[in-house]
């Protein structure tokens, strides 16, 4: 599909399992937002070296740039104000999976590093490089 395009296919194919975020360490040189930029009461912000319960917030689908401003998770250095990364479900051509990038929405987008497939919750790991998911 060209970029800009609205994705025509029935909301069932393009959506399948959730994702839930269980917890979220931060692994980062300092403290860090979690913002679900759906969902906010999931907003947490975690000290450096510490895990918090996020409350089990769905990473939210996105299916197209338009949407993107309300449909991520965004991890933001909480010294600077700087998004360090992005987080999204996609379905698209190369499957279902959770995605990440430090630069915004691509379409598919690159798989979040570690356990990028839905369904059943997940432990969210920020390092200086990358995001991280895991089985609890």
């Amino acid at each position: 599909m060209a970029p800009g395009l609205i994705d025509a296919r029935p909301i069932g194919e393009m959506m399948g399992t959730g994702t839930p975020v269980q917890s979220v360490t931060n692994f980062w040189t300092g403290s860090i937002w979690f913002l679900n930029m759906e969902e906010h009461k999931y907003d947490r912000q975690i000290p450096q070296g510490q895990t918090l319960n996020v409350g089990s917030g769905w990473v939210p689908w996105c299916r197209w740039t338009e949407e993107f401003g309300t449909r991520h998770i965004a991890i933001v250095d909480a010294n600077a104000g700087t998004v360090l990364f992005y987080i999204w479900q996609w379905r698209g051509d190369d499957g279902d999976f959770v995605r990440a990038s430090s630069n915004g929405f691509s379409k598919p987008g690159p798989h979040i590093a570690g356990q990028p497939e839905p369904g059943g919750e997940r432990n969210l790991l920020v390092n200086t490089n990358r995001v991280i998911l895991s089985k609890p």
